[in-house]
């Protein structure tokens, strides 16, 4: 991050980020090292919840091309306690990662929490909680995997073609084919404005149905940092524990297109140049060839950079110091320009008094001659 943003040049310090550029060690030191992270880990929104199992999700951030392992704590309260195993997650500068648990209780609140070590340290996310169906759930994805297990064992590979698909409908009985790297919903998340400490940002969510069926019971999840705070939506419910926002959507006809839109609060104390990621889900339902429901789910992360603060350009080497404001002030901005002002303000006062004393006197005069006259 350093190389990427932060350079010194001819014992000089420089930072480019988001367009534009600071030059002086004041700016280095209050904004540039902000902008270098280490290592970090986000724990995003649990995906797959069944009635014993539920799939754990997270994002990993690593600097310096670290190599790094994941896994996650789970638990049924905030103590977690339980472990899953652990994985490479590679040493890019962001990459996802999950784990499927099983053995839970039906219609029981668990939490979990994504953890990442490498040999910097171990670097924990935040917990999210997820709740186990009372009832039995059949997802897409596990329709898909447990038809291409059937068919691998009762064919060769070679003739194995279709096993990850299956074919799905709508209540109006228009089909189409969902495989293993199909979604029938595409969605993403921008921001429609500056990201900056202390500051609302609003953000859409544009989703659409790019299948030829029919999708029902649409939901929208969105879960925010920290660093955020919901500030308003149009509609849905919000969870101030897990710090999400959950919207149903409706139903979806094929080829629609449709968005929302939300607000956020950034936190104060949001560093210049942290880097943050809202996680998001949409959830759908649609039919297997006998008619029964099957859910599906779309995931979405964003990374989030917050913005710097607007700065008076640096004065650095080759660079005129006169900064001289320009703009309109109905005040004076030195006190010679105020004891200049004092002084006229004196010699009105004299010139006035004058006039006024010169104007009493010459009607008492003329009031003396009309009693003299009579």
């Amino acid at each position: 991050d350093f190389n990427n943003y932060c350079k010194v040049v001819n014992n000089q310090y420089y930072c480019n980020l988001n367009g534009r550029t600071y030059g002086n060690p004041s700016d280095y030191n209050f904004y540039c090292k902000n902008v270098s992270y280490t290592h970090r880990v986000v724990t995003t929104i649990p995906t797959n919840i069944g009635q014993t199992s539920a799939t754990c999700n997270a994002v990993a951030m690593m600097g310096g091309n670290v190599n790094s392992t994941g896994y996650f704590e789970y638990g049924t309260s905030y103590s977690l306690g339980k472990i899953t195993n652990s994985a490479n997650v590679g040493n890019v500068s962001n990459t996802s990662y999950s784990n499927t648990i099983t053995g839970l209780t039906p219609n029981t609140t668990y939490y979990c929490r994504a953890v990442m070590t490498n040999k910097d340290g171990t670097y924990r996310g935040e917990i999210m909680s997820f709740k186990t169906s009372a009832v039995k759930v059949k997802y897409v994805t596990e329709v898909i995997t447990k038809k291409a297990v059937k068919q691998t064992t009762k064919t060769t590979a070679k003739s194995n073609k279709g096993g990850d698909e299956v074919i799905c409908k709508d209540v109006k009985g228009n089909t189409d084919v969902i495989s293993a790297n199909k979604n029938l919903v595409s969605f993403k998340l921008e921001k429609l404005g500056n990201v900056q400490a202390g500051k609302v940002t609003e953000y859409v969510v544009k989703y659409e149905n790019t299948s030829r069926i029919g999708l029902t019971n649409l939901k929208l999840k969105v879960s925010l940092p920290k660093d955020m705070k919901f500030v308003s939506t149009s509609f849905g419910s919000y969870d101030e524990y897990t710090n999400s926002l959950t919207i149903t959507l409706g139903n979806l006809a094929s080829a629609e297109a449709r968005d929302i839109r939300f607000a956020a609060m950034n936190s104060a104390s949001m560093q210049a140049g942290a880097t943050n990621v809202i996680n998001s889900l949409i959830s759908y339902e649609v039919l297997d060839e006998k008619g029964e429901a099957m859910t599906g789910e779309v995931t979405n992360y964003t990374i989030v950079t917050s913005d710097l603060a607007p700065l008076p350009a640096p004065v650095g080497a080759g660079q005129a110091k006169d900064t001289k404001d320009t703009s309109t002030n109905m005040f004076p901005n030195t006190l010679i320009e105020w004891l200049v002002i004092i002084i006229l303000i004196a010699i009105l006062a004299v010139l006035g008094r004058n006039i006024y004393n010169g104007i009493v006197g010459e009607k008492r005069h003329d009031a003396h001659d009309d009693h003299k006259s009579h």
